[in-house]
């Protein structure tokens, strides 16, 4: 098990949502003495009106995080990043990218981390922080 590392968890799904393997492998992590940061689902598809209950949630955490990371339990922080919800745009991925590398950046400091992808946004941010040793990305099947 790796101890006293730096570690993201970038999710296909919400913290909150059931619980699953993605929050289980954050939680261990923490639990193993390193410093993890959860980020939720950065998004799959276009918005729909369903939507709007968990998109109010979204914005409400991302409010009370004062658009950082918020603290869950020790060693591990929850992101509830706001991104560009056009998961098909080559423009709006890279922004994405971007806008979220950011925000890993300052919360890492000068740590070098491997990150954990499991979506289309993290696969993005993984080839963009090349520095980070041990970046694992799930690339889409053809």
């Amino acid at each position: 098990m790796i101890r006293g590392a730096t570690i993201i968890c970038v999710s296909s799904i919400d913290w909150t949502f059931n619980w699953q393997q993605p929050q289980e492998v954050a939680s261990a992590f923490a639990q193993g003495g390193n410093r993890v940061l959860f980020v939720e689902n950065t998004g799959v598809r276009r918005p729909l009106l369903r939507d709007a209950s968990r998109l109010i949630a979204r914005l409400k955490n991302w409010w009370r995080a004062s658009g950082g990371a918020k603290p869950v339990v020790d060693g591990l922080d929850v992101l509830s990043p706001l991104l560009l919800p056009f998961p098909y745009s080559r423009l709006a991925r890279r922004l994405n990218a971007a806008a979220l590398l950011r925000i890993v950046r300052r919360w890492i400091g000068t740590d070098d981390a491997p990150l954990i992808a499991s979506s289309t946004t993290a696969s993005t941010v993984c080839r963009r922080a090349r520095r980070w040793r041990g970046c694992f990305g799930r690339r889409k099947r053809s």
